[in-house]
């Protein structure tokens, strides 16, 4: 998939052929005896040129280090500190503590 933060734009060219190809000739000089002059014209492939405008959506943070071992004693006092982990938000690439 696209992402806005890595590049806001896609350029891409489409050619375009024929499954058979395609002549045209072109008669240059006509003989009354013998063979005629021509010019022969080799198809040209057609080409377009797209650009895509990836938008911008609001992309949830995530963290870093998603798993972390943190050690408890099972009867540790009430509202006592237990660790502090980091997500970033991606559409700003700035950290914020949690």
């Amino acid at each position: 998939p696209l992402d806005y933060e890595e590049k806001a734009e896609q350029k891409l060219t489409i050619f375009v052929e024929n499954e058979e190809p395609y002549f045209s000739c072109e008669v240059k000089e006509r003989s009354a005896f013998g063979l005629w002059t021509i010019i022969t014209n080799p198809p040209k492939p057609s080409s377009r040129n797209i650009t895509i405008t990836v938008e911008d959506a609001n992309d949830p943070p995530f963290f870093p280090k998603p798993v972390r071992k943190v050690i408890v004693e099972e009867n540790g006092a009430v509202g006592v500190f237990v660790d502090k982990v980091t997500a970033v938000d991606p559409d700003t690439g700035r950290p914020h503590k949690l």
